[in-house]
């Protein structure tokens, strides 16, 4: 009983850390195909 308890607040407290993690590196993966559509953007009109 103790020990199901505690792997429900473990799960509870596990799964915002995965979602932000997972956030994290979609929000990074954005951020670098941003920066590669302004370095072409940049080599079109230079």
């Amino acid at each position: 009983m103790l020990t199901r308890g505690s792997l429900g607040q473990d799960r509870q407290s596990w799964l915002p850390l995965v979602l932000s993690r997972i956030q994290i590196k979609l929000l990074q993966r954005r951020e670098q195909s941003n920066m590669i559509i302004l370095i072409m953007l940049k080599k079109s009109t230079a």
